[in-house]
């Protein structure tokens, strides 16, 4: 099963600008996993300007802070041509550590289509 949730459905107070996501939201993610037999494998969120490189707070606060979770940061907030390098990738490896990939790196670890 593929599903994807927005920050705003489970928090409606978390755009303020920026992103501030609050309890209330990650309560509300791991119902809709538990009532449905899911789990988080990645986030995405978008950036200002033409880098994707996470921010200092991006980094300190993983939306699922387990070894392996994915953050796809996507640049100019997502307008206009995004190709796949254009999308760092960045895999939270504990102790708010993350591996990370950007350009054709990144682009090599896509796969952009359904999986059989």
């Amino acid at each position: 099963m593929t599903e994807f949730l927005l920050y705003d459905d489970l928090d409606p107070e978390c755009l303020t600008g920026g992103i501030d996501f609050h309890g209330i939201g990650y309560y509300r993610l791991s119902e809709h996993c538990h009532k449905n037999g899911v789990r988080v494998v990645a986030d995405v969120h978008t950036h200002p300007g033409g880098h994707a490189r996470q921010s200092s707070v991006d980094q300190q606060h993983p939306m699922v802070s387990r070894a392996g979770h994915i953050a796809l940061v996507v640049p100019n907030l997502a307008r206009g041509r995004i190709r796949p390098r254009d999308v760092g990738l960045h895999r939270y490896q504990l102790n708010r550590t993350w591996e990370e990939w950007h350009g054709i790196e990144s682009a090599r670890r896509f796969h952009i289509g359904w999986l059989r």
